[in-house]
């Protein structure tokens, strides 16, 4: 046998061996890590703060450590190869690696140490703000990190952005106030979605169906999209009856002048069944009071608040009351008024 094949076929060999034992070490140590983090993650009693790093660790370690074993067997490849990998620098390829890595680990931890230790179920948006914005900051500095490796002037590079930061802050404004503004509405949340806002000073109103980074949609009651800036919001009064703690029942019913002698019992009756209805709030101002004696009326005012504040619900419970007051009123024998014109013919 030549001797040259002879050598190529033990190189072969050799190079398969280092590739071998690399794969069975990375596997015996990716089994033995999964175990024991799978054994951490489980076990009771154990520290918040020690489980969440071993679920942080979890999945990225045993991508970490096969990809690892990759770059060594790719290096253990380029030294038995000429020409393979000339030119390329596999302690910078290993930083890298590694450095994405982190990043990958510091993510999941971040996600994790949000929801265990900075609880924002109560207001999900801001939650969601703070995520991405925390999100945004880690692979800033992972990026400096890489330009560091790769050698590059990150000196240089600030002094750009720092300029080029300037030049874009002036020429989108806007964007910037508009960001802000909606930082603003999920950190004050004077509404959130799925209310019913308007705006008295800037004319808009509807039901909040997202409030965005830039912009909050609305829903109008004829159902169509309107789109608000949120620096727009920021400056509008804004009514929100979704937050108000009681509906107002505030009505007027008119009563013939020829029933004015049962008004008294009326005003009585109505009152009663105001005080024992489940849908108003006791603890309110509740008053039936003739108001005005009218053209062609005797008008007396319902007062009450109903405890639901809900629009849909409110419409349901008023309805209920002033068919109650109509029973009431024909019970005591009474009518409701009109317009009516009294012609009084004079005989000569």
């Amino acid at each position: 046998m030549d001797e040259s094949l002879v050598e190529e076929f033990s190189l072969v060999l050799r190079v398969a061996g280092e590739i071998g034992t690399l794969l069975l070490i990375s596997f015996l140590i990716s089994f033995a890590l999964r175990k024991t983090l799978s054994a951490l993650i489980h076990k009771r009693g154990l520290r918040e703060s020690i489980k969440t790093i071993c679920e942080s660790l979890y999945t990225p370690s045993i991508w970490l450590i096969w990809g690892y074993a990759v770059i060594l067997s790719l290096r253990v490849i380029s030294e038995n190869t000429s020409n393979l990998l000339e030119g390329v620098d596999m302690g910078q390829v290993r930083a890298i690696y590694f450095t994405l890595g982190f990043i990958w680990i510091a993510s999941i931890w971040k996600d994790k140490a949000f929801y265990h230790w900075i609880p924002l179920s109560d207001n999900p948006p801001l939650g969601k703000i703070l995520r991405r914005a925390s999100s945004v900051l880690l692979w800033v500095i992972g990026l400096l990190v890489l330009l560091d490796i790769l050698n590059l002037p990150i000196a240089g590079l600030l002094a750009f952005g720092g300029v080029g930061g300037i030049a874009i802050s002036l020429a989108a404004g806007d964007v910037v106030k508009n960001f802000f503004g909606g930082l603003m509405i999920h950190m004050q949340r004077h509404f959130v979605e799925g209310d019913w806002i308007r705006s008295p000073n800037k004319e808009f109103e509807g039901y909040v169906e997202e409030v965005g980074w830039y912009m909050t949609k609305l829903r109008t009651l004829d159902r169509r999209p309107l789109y608000v800036p949120n620096t727009l919001l920021t400056e509008a009064i804004i009514e929100n009856p979704g937050q108000m703690y009681n509906y107002q029942i505030k009505k007027v019913v008119g009563i013939r002048y020829d029933d004015l002698h049962v008004v008294r019992p009326l005003l009585q009756s109505i009152e009663a069944m105001l005080h024992e209805h489940p849908a108003i709030d006791h603890e309110q101002q509740i008053s039936v009071n003739v108001i005005e004696f009218s053209s062609s009326s005797v008008d007396i005012e319902v007062y009450a608040f109903t405890k639901v504040t809900k629009t849909e619900l409110w419409k349901k419970e008023q309805q209920d009351i002033l068919l109650q007051v109509a029973e009431l009123v024909k019970k005591q024998g009474a009518e409701m008024a009109y317009p009516t014109t009294t012609i009084h013919v004079r005989q000569l």
